[in-house]
């Protein structure tokens, strides 16, 4: 896939030191090789889509993103609304739903917590069944504070 959208990237005459995709393991300890360089860092925006609901762990892997938001950076969600799909051995749930919210604060962009559905789904599947998505966003804070307890 990485490879994919990296010519899709050059067939479309974009900069390729600007706009790249690059493969790593947003859920390992230990940052895939290169990720751990500053540029990956800081950033003032990161829009993930439809990608989401395909983690084993969506909240570890929103942790992760916005450990790489600048202060005040802004994480965006675009992903299915809660909903079964059947596959061939049975009924599965996919997509999120109400605790959203609950989410974005847990991993530390809840601050300006927006949510939108917008009036019509995208079309899935064989025979063609009506997906709802939406649009989050959540802002880290601008700066972060630090409890410690001391119990002596």
């Amino acid at each position: 896939m990485v490879e994919e959208y990296n010519k899709n990237i050059v067939a479309l005459g974009l900069p390729t030191d600007k706009v790249f995709a690059k493969k790593g393991n947003l859920l390992s300890d230990n940052p895939s090789e290169g990720f751990s360089d500053p540029e990956y860092f800081n950033f003032d925006l990161i829009i993930i889509g439809f990608a989401l609901h395909h983690f084993k762990s969506p909240d570890l892997a929103m942790r992760r993103l916005v450990e790489r938001l600048a202060p005040g950076g802004i994480l965006v969600v675009l992903d299915f609304v809660e909903h079964s799909i059947e596959v061939e051995n049975g009924v599965t749930a996919s997509g999120f739903g109400p605790d959203l919210r609950r989410q974005f604060e847990n991993a530390g962009v809840g601050d300006g917590f927006d949510y939108v559905v917008p009036d019509r789904g995208v079309m899935r599947g064989k025979p063609p069944k009506e997906l709802r998505y939406f649009l989050a966003r959540g802002k880290r804070p601008n700066s972060v504070t630090i409890l410690s307890l001391i119990h002596i």
